[in-house]
């Protein structure tokens, strides 16, 4: 985290105001756009980056596939500049907390306000896979939560290290691992190519959170995470919270299988399986039956034959899970002998000042 205070900073229109948190690419700032009076947050790439021109083009990019992915659940980016060599990009200054903030001080929080969010989540996350976006950092952190008379407003930020899914078009060198440890998959954890199956993972890890309170992958330190990955099998939703509707807790055990065929193709596949309508006014989750009328073949949806496939119970799971683990241990070798962990505070949500809860730190190497 830089410890450079830019308060009373003017970068093009905006003067700087206060500080509300830092990623490992740039620190955002609450501002003022002059002569408008208009208040928004600025997020600033650090100083000591601008020189490299790999990470001033992805800061850039950013910009470009916020503003261009337009969706009500999508932080919208509304200007991007440079000035005296800072590059920066703009977005409205938001009211409320991080989904890490909300679980940090209220743990589970219930199938209902779960479905909530998750679903904003999801439908932000549709828009983005359906222009072959994969966002690639889907943790807590970067999920805003706005309260609303009685509902829940969600806000998706951060495509800081997103990539477009086409050919060669990337920003990130072979082998990089870019991603939060506890909420990664597998596959982004060992450097390799990712789709939005990847995306799906992490939402499933997160859903996950939001139903239990808990990580489903959890350690000490890095590697012990990584292992936990590949290797452990999270305890069954509807185990640690009986009220979980089967339904909900069959489709995040799929989206956190370890083989990415075994997930849903996209977040649009997740949204059709668990019953998500999308109307012009808003989104919606219908809850589908209760355990006891789903019988003992529980269903991805209730007008659905189709049962998830499971990652409990396989033959061929301890061999396959060695191997990977084996890959992603290299990879975190390779990372750490480099020296190129950047452990960094996750970005504060916008418009709220910085969480204190515990998290596991990203790890950007590019």
């Amino acid at each position: 985290m830089s410890d450079e205070d830019l308060t009373g900073s003017v970068l093009g229109q905006y003067r700087i105001e206060r500080r509300l948190g830092g990623g490992g690419m740039g620190d955002v700032w609450a501002a003022v756009q002059e002569p408008l009076g208009r208040r928004v947050a600025l997020k600033v790439l650090r100083l000591e980056l601008t020189a490299d021109a790999e990470l001033a083009a992805r800061f850039k990019r950013e910009a470009q596939l916020a503003a261009s992915l337009a969706h009500p659940n999508i932080a919208q980016v509304t200007d991007f500049g440079v000035d005296h060599g800072r590059a920066y990009l703009v977005m409205d200054l938001l009211q409320g907390e991080s989904l890490a903030a909300l679980i940090a001080r209220e743990g589970a929080l219930g199938e209902t306000r779960a479905r909530r969010i998750g679903v904003q989540v999801l439908a932000a996350l549709a828009v983005a896979h359906d222009h072959d976006v994969v966002h690639r950092d889907i943790k807590p952190e970067n999920v805003f939560v706005q309260c609303v008379g009685d509902t829940d407003v969600v806000k998706l930020l951060d495509f800081g290290i997103a990539r477009i899914n086409e050919g060669n078009a990337t920003m990130t060198r072979d082998g990089a691992v870019l991603g939060t440890p506890a909420y990664m998959s597998p596959e982004q954890a060992r450097g390799v190519k990712v789709d939005a199956r990847s995306d799906v993972f992490s939402f499933g890890a997160m859903m996950y959170e939001m139903l239990s309170g808990r990580r489903p992958f959890a350690g000490d330190n890095l590697h012990a995470v990584l292992f936990a990955l590949v290797d452990h099998v999270p305890t069954p939703l509807d185990l640690l919270e009986p009220a979980t509707s089967v339904v909900l807790a069959r489709a995040v055990e799929r989206a956190m299988e370890k083989d990415p065929g075994a997930r849903f193709a996209n977040a649009r596949e997740m949204m059709d399986a668990v019953g998500v309508t999308e109307t012009r006014a808003s989104t919606t989750l219908t809850k589908a039956g209760s355990r006891e009328a789903m019988g003992s073949a529980p269903t991805i949806a209730a007008d659905s034959a189709e049962t998830p496939v499971l990652a409990r119970g396989r033959s061929d799971e301890a061999p396959r899970r060695t191997a990977l683990a084996a890959g992603v241990v290299a990879a975190a070798v390779v990372v750490a002998a480099a020296a190129a962990y950047a452990w960094s505070a996750s970005p504060a949500a916008l418009g709220a000042p910085p969480s204190d809860a515990p998290s596991v730190s990203s790890v950007v190497v590019a």
